[in-house]
């Protein structure tokens, strides 16, 4: 099984934390490959953050596996592994598996609750999470193979 090319996504200025008493930003970038597998997506994400990109960068790579499906529209499941290495004094190293439900009311809105189990117990052992995704639009749709 090979997966195709998702996209390759740069991002700047969009992640922030709070280290040394001073707010650091974070430049990545982030290559995707996704596909579907049955009734299951699978989406790995790897890369390298830079924070401190306007002084000393401290580079982080990281890996992300998710592994998503519908249990019954409009709810769905999804379980993620993922790995941060250290980035120096900026960002302690971090990994873990979480698990969430979905509920996708429209096709361009989901909201998700879930639990995460960290890795590495020093940085955070255990979390709840509750999120919401918004697609403002969508650029292409899949033809059929």
């Amino acid at each position: 099984m090979a997966l195709s090319p998702g996209s390759v996504e740069i991002e700047s200025g969009a992640l922030y934390r709070r280290a040394e008493a001073e707010t650091r930003r974070s430049d990545q970038v982030r290559p995707v490959a996704t596909n579907d597998i049955g009734p299951v997506h699978v989406d790995l994400n790897a890369g390298v953050s830079v924070w401190r990109i306007e002084d000393r960068p401290a580079p982080q790579a990281f890996a992300v596996l998710a592994l998503s499906a519908n249990i019954v529209r409009p709810f769905g499941v999804m379980l993620e592994g993922y790995s941060f290495s250290q980035a120096l004094l900026i960002s302690r190293r971090d990994g873990g598996v979480l698990f969430a439900l979905s509920h996708s009311p429209k096709p361009w809105l989901v909201f998700d609750v879930g639990e995460e189990l960290g890795m590495f117990p020093s940085t955070h052992p255990f979390a709840t999470f509750v999120g919401m995704t918004i697609v403002p639009a969508i650029l292409w749709r899949r033809t059929g193979t």
